[in-house]
This record gives structure tokens, sequence and C-alpha cells, in this order.
């Protein structure tokens, strides 16, 4: 007779923007990402190696100053060579392509002299679709 000692089983739930933001950041306890072999920043480039209260998955990230907290982007490109911009606490970023130099070169005549804000508690997600020679972003 062969007996297998079978480990508990252990359930994360993180069907909520609090949960999902809880088990990237550690904001619970890291045992979300250690259970399964994770760890933060993966795949990025960050302008500032600075550890810290968010996680970036699969992103390019360039900002003067790594402020926020409990924040989540993903599959994302954020560059503020202009620094302009202010990213909230408690945010998912995903899919997002910003780069505040193309506000300016593109949206304005002038100078962009105030903050792009992103809030607390923002959950962005666009989609671009392309219809011939035109871009939409969703």
């Amino acid at each position: 007779m062969h007996v297998l000692a079978c480990q508990p089983s252990i359930f994360y739930h993180i069907g909520t923007m609090p949960e999902y933001i809880d088990h990237f950041c550690g904001r619970g306890g890291d045992a979300f990402l250690s259970h399964l072999g994770g760890r933060k920043n993966v795949s990025s480039v960050l302008s500032d190696d600075t550890p810290g209260e968010y996680n970036f998955l699969q992103s390019l990230v360039k900002l003067k100053e790594f402020s926020m907290k409990n924040v989540v982007i993903e599959n994302s490109v954020i560059l503020d060579p202009l620094n302009k911009l202010q990213i909230g606490n408690d945010c998912i970023i995903s899919d997002i392509v910003l780069n505040t130099q193309d506000i300016k070169n593109y949206c304005l005549e002038e100078e962009l002299d105030e903050i792009l804000n992103i809030d607390d508690g923002t959950f962005m997600q666009t989609i671009t679709l392309r219809y011939q020679d035109c871009k939409l972003i969703v």
C-alpha cells in the first residue's frame, strides 16, 4: 500500500480591486507572491529601482518620482519626460501607453503647464483598435 500525503490547499481570492492590489503589492503580506514563487517588478524597466509599495508587470515606466502606494501597473508604457504626471494610490493601470511629451506635441499648442493626475482608486485599462490607417483607443 502506497500512501501519498497531500499538502493542504490554499485559496486566494483576487476578484476585487482591493484584493488584487493586496496580493500583488504585498499590502497584506507577501504570502501570495511567495507561495507562487513570484516577485515584484517582473519583466519591467523602471527609472527608479527603489523598492516600494507598487508592482510593475511587463511594463516600461519612466517617472521622476515613485511616490504612489499600492499601485499595480501591467503591460504598459508610461513615460513622463515633462515631469507632469502624478499617479494616485490604490490604482490598477493596465494596457496603457502614455507619454506626456506626446500630449504636448499632439494635443496642445502651448506648453503643458498643469499636472496630469490619475486619481486615487483608479482602474484604468485601454484597448487599441486599428481601422485602416486610424488608431482608436477604447
